[in-house]
């Protein structure tokens, strides 16, 4: 067996064992090609080692630390995020409780595990390398420390989610390298972390019956909502039902400055720094609640599968029973950054009147492009509001402008959609985060300030006579709360909350946090925090 071969056969091992594993597991392998190529070119480097049984060590490297992603996602339906590497160890004797009663989970992952090592230690076995080079496990065991080294001193984020579009031995191999060059160094400095955050739970009670519809916007920015004072008319057919009963609106909060943490938490009925363990859990999932409670479960997302790779994992794709992204709805698209986000709304509109779908209880997410940049592909040039004036700040705040009144649009199309349906319907509507666009000197999101996490919050109650009072500036986890109540589950929080949490752009806080202070409802100031 030559060099070509070897590399070839051991791709393949690997690629089948892992695509093997979703199938059985009712989930597909987003892993792209170039991926692959990557893979095979690492396994060409190994061929030249020229010891047996150390290039063996390293052939067989990725196939174990699949196993350890293999194990979690067969218990929990989540990878190995890097929290979940500490607290493997800092409550092994909970977890081992735990796994001891779940050990037939177990089987498949050991079984492909066990078959792909056997395959590569017979192929390694008859491999009688040309090429040989004493160095190159000494180069691999650099670049293996150099990751999490760089971590450590240049603070990079590589690793911290895990993605939908890396092998299942690479995405462990970074949450270990996040895990040993950020998460456990601040825990063995003895730093601890004040949190006022409150400990809750969901009960199962009563269901509402009907539709819930529930829009995540993208960088949607309160500050830039006629709606909500801002001066230009970017929502002229909103501010057309500012009188209608059956319409709700207000600034909002959100719990995290980047979409992967905000949407995680959303999902998962949680925030701050004690939520990523709930997300792991993913006990409070709203797709779980709604299935388990007899709603039919969708999620649409106009953004691709790539722009999704650090939010899927964490959405609990299992109890999402009509999942379509953004290659589903417009197949033929070439620039994703121009996604239209309509698209959501032909979908759900042909869903709604359906014979099959009229006569059940439906829970869809709708997850927007909106407003994220690049600003200028996110409306179509023949509906430009506000004209570029050759003034590059000023622009950047145009283009965005005109991405609202889509998103106006979008909004009134959705209402009348439901209006047509005879079905009592909730619509809400929250946007991810916010989006700075010069104020407070912050463009763009992820700053720990609050263009970042002041957003728009939207309710629509078609045929529902209960309408609820929210704060006066209501947090994600308040709007979530109140979704899960209308799946049939309440809560033992009370809101409007004293304070809250919001997260910079990494689900351990390790990235700063802030604690925001409520007076009746409404912000009254926040501090940033740090490690």
């Amino acid at each position: 067996m030559n060099h070509l071969a070897l590399s070839i056969i051991s791709t393949l091992i690997i690629a089948l064992s892992e695509n093997l594993f979703f199938i059985l597991n009712d989930k597909t392998s987003l892993v792209p090609m170039q991926n692959y190529i990557g893979l095979f070119l690492f396994y060409t480097i190994l061929t030249l080692i020229p010891s047996k049984k150390v290039r063996l060590g390293f052939i067989i490297l990725i196939p174990i630390l699949s196993i350890f992603q293999m194990l979690h996602i067969s218990f929990y339906g989540l990878p190995v995020y890097p929290s979940a590497i500490y607290l493997f160890f800092a409550e092994s004797s909970e977890v081992f409780g735990t796994l001891r009663e779940e050990l037939a989970l177990f089987i498949i992952p050991s079984l492909i595990t066990g078959f792909s090592i056997i395959f590569l230690y017979l192929a390694n076995r008859n491999f009688k390398p040309k090429l040989k080079f004493k160095f190159i496990p000494f180069l691999l065991i650099f670049y293996l420390l150099y990751n999490p080294m760089r971590t450590y001193f240049t603070g990079n984020t590589w690793g911290r989610q895990p993605s939908t579009q890396d092998f299942l031995g690479v995405n462990m191999y970074l949450s270990l390298s996040y895990f040993l060059g950020r998460i456990l160094p601040y825990k063995m400095s003895h730093k601890t972390v004040k949190s006022s955050e409150e400990e809750f739970q969901f009960t199962k009670t009563s269901k509402f019956k009907g539709n819930i519809i529930f829009v995540i916007g993208e960088s949607l920015s309160a500050n830039h909502l006629s709606l909500l004072g801002y001066k230009r008319k970017t929502t002229p057919r909103l501010n057309l039902l500012k009188n209608d009963p059956n319409f709700y609106y207000s600034a909002a909060i959100s719990s995290g400055v980047s979409t992967d943490v905000s949407i995680a938490f959303m999902i998962n009925n949680t925030y701050g720094l004690k939520g990523q363990r709930t997300v792991f859990q993913g006990k409070q999932c709203l797709f779980n609640m709604a299935l388990n409670n007899g709603f039919k479960t969708t999620f649409y997302s106009s953004q691709s599968q790539q722009q999704l790779r650090y939010i899927t994992n964490s959405i609990c794709l299992p109890s999402i029973e009509n999942y379509k992204s953004l290659e589903d709805l417009e197949p033929n698209i070439k620039n994703s950054n121009a996604a239209n986000d309509f698209k959501l709304l032909d979908s759900i509109e042909d869903d709604l009147y359906s014979i099959e779908n009229r006569e059940k209880n439906h829970f869809y997410v709708l997850h927007q492009r909106g407003s994220h940049g690049p600003y200028s592909l996110r409306y179509p040039e023949n509906e430009t509001v506000f004209s570029l004036t050759g003034k590059y700040q000023q622009d950047r705040v145009n283009h965005y402008d005109n991405s609202v009144i889509q998103f106006d649009k979008f909004f009134d199309k959705l209402i009348k959609v439901v209006k047509n349906h005879e079905t009592p319907t909730l619509v809400i509507y929250i946007s991810d985060h916010g989006e700075g666009l010069g104020e407070e000197g912050v463009w763009g999101h992820a700053a720990l300030k609050k263009p970042s996490f002041s957003i728009p919050f939207l309710a629509y109650f078609h045929k529902i006579e209960d309408i609820p009072g929210f704060s006066t500036e209501p947090t994600h986890l308040e709007v979530t709360s109140y979704i899960a109540k209308m799946l049939g589950y309440t809560s033992n929080l009370t809101f409007p909350l004293e304070n809250y949490v919001v997260l910079g752009n990494d689900l351990d806080g390790l990235a700063g946090y802030l604690i925001l202070d409520f007076e009746k409802g409404k912000l009254k100031s926040y501090k940033r925090q740090d490690f």
